[in-house]
């Protein structure tokens, strides 16, 4: 945009924002959808993980449109963020899987999604969110997981999830702070300085994903290493936690390993029958491999074919 501002230039920005409070409302609405979506969907992906959601404001509209005139002279259907979600994660193992969630629960643009990881250089560090526009796909909600309708104005309106780890977004909202929408460029050295903090803050992320993935290997074969008094000592105190919490899949997980270290099939099967159709894949899995070593000498058995995964 020159550095002139016309009658004419006033005149449609106001045009602009006076369809956009006509809309807004409905993006609103939007936000809303999407919050409560995303909230279901990390109560197993990403347990611990937050999630944020809102619709442009007017003035940030306003902002924009004047700062992207030279690129979009429709921005009500140009603009892709209009209603926005982020999705913030303990590590890049929830990244994926959340990423995934998206990926197979709604219509991708990926001509206007970004994958900053993909996009910087090898030698390059920075802003490293995975960046979803996305709409509504047909056919998916309402479900029994998710039992909300969809309202038709929404079908065919974009929306950008983030998705990120708490350290990323640490580093981008400092950034966003400091530098971005700022009128002024960086000095080399404050660039430098942010550049090897964004590459600090990147090694933190891939060394807590080492240790968790050493840590879960440990923990997946521990119970190898315990005497069986102890196995059954853990065993009866998980029990007792169970009884407070008995649809906890991860604790009945952890009981069922151990009844299963202890060769006790049937206590196995009992702990993880009321998970078979839960979406806890260590649960379902443990219940299938059981039931196969039970009814191995006997393949053939009613039960065997009744109860396989």
């Amino acid at each position: 945009m020159g550095d002139r501002v016309t009658d004419v230039d006033v005149i449609w920005a106001e045009n602009q924002v006076r369809a956009y409070k006509e809309v807004y409302p409905l993006y609103e609405i939007y936000a809303g959808i999407l919050l409560e979506i995303l909230n279901n969907a990390i109560r197993t992906l990403a347990p611990l993980g937050i999630v944020q959601s809102r619709a442009k404001s007017i003035a940030s509209f306003a902002s924009k449109i004047w700062r992207k005139k030279d690129e979009s002279l429709n921005p009500l259907i140009n603009f892709t963020d209009l209603c926005g979600a982020r999705v913030i994660t303990n590590d890049l193992l929830e990244v994926k899987a959340v990423s995934d969630y998206i990926l197979n629960h709604f219509l991708v643009d990926w001509e206007n999604s970004v994958d900053i990881r993909e996009r910087l250089k090898p030698t390059e560090f920075g802003y490293r969110s995975v960046h979803f526009i996305v709409m509504f796909k047909p056919g998916i909600f309402p479900n029994p997981l998710v039992p909300i309708e969809i309202p038709l104005e929404l079908f065919g309106k974009k929306a950008e999830i983030q998705v990120r780890t708490f350290l990323e977004h640490s580093f981008a909202d400092f950034s966003h702070r400091v530098a971005y929408k700022r009128h002024y460029i960086m000095p080399e050295l404050w660039q430098r300085e942010i550049g090897k903090l964004a590459a600090f803050l990147e090694e933190a992320d891939c060394q807590l994903l080492r240790v968790q993935k050493g840590l879960l290997h440990y923990l997946s074969s521990y119970s190898a290493y315990m005497k069986e008094d102890e196995i059954k000592r853990e065993l009866k105190i998980l029990y007792n936690v169970l009884l407070h919490d008995p649809e906890n899949a991860t604790l009945a997980h952890e009981a069922a390993r151990l009844a299963f270290e202890l060769g006790d099939w049937d206590e196995t099967i009992r702990i993880l029958s009321p998970f078979k159709s839960s979406n806890s894949i260590p649960a379902v899995l443990l219940l299938g491999i059981t039931l196969c070593n039970k009814y191995e000498s006997d393949k053939k058995s009613v039960f065997f074919l009744k109860d396989r995964i």
